[in-house]
């Protein structure tokens, strides 16, 4: 596998993944003292050793099965920039990368900066946590709505 993506990477501007894909990939592990800190790590030599110009990646911590926190971080424009972590119940797992990574695409397809990006992809990942089955149904005035920190449950009308 490193091989090969190694040589996709070569070709990128951007890459997607997390710790765990820098281990079992690149036999690569960083011990700067907990997860966020591993994770701005990882993703800094990660543009520095592939000459990306964007990487995102998730961070999660396991409680158990169904419960998780779960953040991101964003390498773009030179700056590394991380989300507020989300602490959930999780329904279904299928797709919550897939929503971070779309959620990353979008904000860099609207020029946002890479604050808002961070803050909107890290939404759309633990939001997707919440939701049966393997495509995202929030739109973006909802996802943004997370990701200014309405994470109460309550109906908004």
């Amino acid at each position: 596998a490193r091989e090969r993506f190694e040589a996709v990477l070569a070709m990128s501007d951007i890459a997607h993944g997390n710790t765990g894909v820098m281990a079992d990939v690149f036999d690569l592990t960083y011990n700067e003292g907990n997860t966020l800190s591993n994770t701005k790590a990882a993703a800094i030599d990660a543009q520095k050793r592939f000459g990306l110009e964007t990487v995102a990646f998730t961070t999660r911590e396991h409680a158990s099965a169904s419960q998780n926190t779960v953040g991101g971080v964003l390498f773009h424009n030179n700056e590394c920039v991380s989300a507020t972590s989300y602490e959930l119940d999780v329904l279904d797992r299928f797709g919550t990368g897939d929503a971070y990574a779309a959620g990353v695409l979008h904000a860099l397809a609207k020029q946002w900066d890479a604050q808002k990006a961070v803050d909107f992809a890290t939404a759309a990942f633990a939001l997707k946590h919440t939701i049966h089955g393997d495509q995202h149904t929030s739109n973006e005035a909802e996802i943004f709505s997370i990701a200014q920190g309405n994470t109460s449950g309550h109906v908004i009308r």
